[in-house]
């Protein structure tokens, strides 16, 4: 393109033009994907366990959402505060009503059966159960249900609901660890 709009004869300069504006553009594209597409992030500590480790490297799609809604069992990315983010699974749509029994979660009355978790609920929280998920918002939960800080907690959320303004996006693919690249299971 500066070529053409510049005629430049000289073959090394036209040759060090080409790569520049090569350089330019994947830099121009790299910046659009992370700020608006993908975006790279780390676990940090157990509260996924045994779907997600700490130390785990993720890719995160920062664009879905603008085309259709988070889902059950989607695991999100969200803002905690300024300085960090917590990596949780949906539990709770927009109208349902949650609740944990006998160590059971129970969407709307309905137990699930959760194949991801190792152990029952034994901590509740500070939530007043059973709760109703309201607009715009969610009810999360990490799958190591007892080392985790998530919706049972008020201090996590609208009274323990997260904004769907805060969720950047849902986990696409672990890239880290090599052996274990490649897309997360959700149910």
């Amino acid at each position: 393109m500066i070529n053409s709009v510049f005629k430049i004869q000289n073959p090394i300069l036209k040759e060090i033009f080409d790569w520049a504006e090569v350089i330019v553009m994947a830099l121009l594209i790299t910046f659009i994907l992370k700020a608006y597409v993908v975006e790279f992030t780390q676990v940090s500590g157990p509260s996924m366990q045994p779907t997600l480790q700490d130390g785990n490297r993720l890719i995160i799609n920062r664009f879905i959402y603008n085309l259709t809604e988070p889902k059950h069992g989607d695991i999100v990315v969200f803002d905690f505060s300024e300085e960090k983010s917590f990596i949780k699974r949906i539990i709770g749509l927009p109208g349902d009503v949650i609740d944990i029994r006998d160590g059971d979660v129970y969407i709307n009355d309905i137990k699930q059966e959760e194949g991801y978790i190792q152990e029952k609920v034994q901590i509740y929280g500070d939530v007043n159960f059973p709760v109703t998920v309201t607009k715009d918002h969610y009810f999360v939960m990490g799958d190591n249900r007892n080392n985790s800080s998530d919706s049972r907690l008020k201090m996590v959320g609208d009274n323990g609901l997260v904004s769907k303004k805060v969720i950047r996006g849902p986990v696409v693919l672990r890239i880290w660890p090599f052996n274990e690249f490649g897309t997360i299971k959700y149910k």
